[in-house]
C-alpha cells in the first residue's frame, strides 16, 4: 500500500498514475475511486488482488461518510478493513490540517478524523510521499 498526500491541486493523482501505473494502460482509470464511488473499494480490493487500485480524494470520502451519519469508530473500522486487504492500493489525500482552525464543529471533526486515519494509513503503508508542485518528497 502507498499513501500520497499534499495540498489541493498539487498533481497527486497524475504523479500516482505516472509513477505506479502502466502509462500505456488507459484501463487504470477504471480502477480510480473517489468520493463518488469509494464504497465499492472493499469489493474491488477483494476481487482484484493483482490490480492496482487508486483511492483518490480520501479526505472527501471521509467527509461524505460523516455527512451520511457514520460515527468515527465505524469509519475507522471501515478504513482499517480496507488497508488490511491483500491488494495493491494507492491512497491519495489532500492535506487539510494546515491553516485556520474552523469554528464549525463538523469541520473540526472532519479534519481531526481525517488526520487520525492518515496516521493509521501511514503506519501501515509501504511508502508515504508528499507531493508539492508535482514533485514527490519521500517521507517513508
Amino acid at each position: 500500500m502507498r499513501f500520497i498526500l499534499g495540498g489541493f491541486g498539487q498533481g497527486k493523482l497524475t504523479y500516482a498514475l505516472e509513477k505506479y501505473c502502466a502509462k500505456d494502460n488507459e484501463s487504470i482509470k477504471e480502477n480510480v475511486y473517489d468520493e463518488n464511488n469509494f464504497r465499492d473499494i472493499v469489493n474491488v480490493c477483494t476481487m482484484c488482488k493483482d490490480t492496482i487500485i487508486v483511492w483518490n480524494h480520501f479526505n472527501l470520502c471521509v467527509k461524505k461518510m460523516i455527512e451520511s451519519g457514520h460515527n468515527d469508530e465505524y469509519i475507522g473500522e471501515w478504513v482499517g478493513k480496507i488497508i488490511e486487504l491483500p491488494s495493491d492500493i494507492i491512497i491519495i489525500c489532500d492535506e487539510i490540517g494546515n491553516g485556520i482552525i474552523p469554528i464549525d464543529e463538523n469541520e473540526v471533526r472532519y479534519r481531526e478524523l481525517t488526520g487520525r486515519l492518515g496516521i493509521m494509513i501511514a503506519k501501515k503503508a509501504d511508502s508515504v510521499e508528499r507531493i508539492i508542485c508535482g514533485i514527490a518528497q519521500k517521507i517513508k
